[in-house]
């Protein structure tokens, strides 16, 4: 919570915290930082559930139409020919479930600081203002770059998943056109 203005030393630009103007507003944009690479983790893990489910989706309604092309096929088509773009899909399937799983893996967020009681008393408690100051903003930064490297694994999880799905689309149209066209 930001201190009024007059409660401000005009002489060393320090609040009655001890800290300056500068301080505070460092901490305060590391914490949106922080706050924000959160909820992009959270935006990813939302992204990683919808890809999921629209693959689902896919595959339950390909399997439903290729199942009927499978037993009553004839002619150029044939069955094993249908087998392969089902093979391929499913399979595909498969490997979209497990990278959108890990994606969607639940994580622990990196929280700044600690919670062991001799740490805070040490570290932040018995210190200068300074000192204290330098631990939290560490605190901050390093989480800020652990979250982000979590961020980073989850994205490129959820790109390579927008992948297989897209190509498990593609495969169904091909085969449906290749169908179409022989029939």
């Amino acid at each position: 919570m930001r201190k009024p203005v007059d409660k401000l030393d005009k002489g060393t630009g320090a609040h009655d915290n001890g800290m300056t103007v500068q301080q505070q507003l460092t901490l305060e944009a590391c914490q949106r930082m922080l706050d924000t690479r959160i909820q992009t983790g959270e935006h990813l893990d939302n992204k990683a559930a919808t890809i999921l489910q629209a693959g689902s989706l896919i595959i339950a309604l390909f399997g439903a139409t290729s199942v009927p092309t499978m037993m009553y096929s004839q002619g150029s088509v044939g069955l094993t020919w249908v087998y392969v773009p089902v093979t391929l899909v499913f399979g595909m399937f498969l490997a979209m479930v497990f990278v959108s799983l890990r994606a969607w893996n639940p994580s622990e967020h990196e929280i700044p600081g600690t919670t062991d009681w001799n740490q805070i008393v040490n570290g932040y408690l018995s210190v200068s203002i300074v000192d204290c100051y330098d631990q939290i903003l560490s605190d901050l930064l390093q989480s800020i770059e652990s979250n982000k490297r979590r961020n980073e694994k989850k994205a490129c999880y959820v790109t390579m998943s927008i992948v297989l799905l897209g190509l498990q689309v593609l495969v169904i149209l091909v085969t449906a056109v290749f169908i179409w066209w022989t029939s």
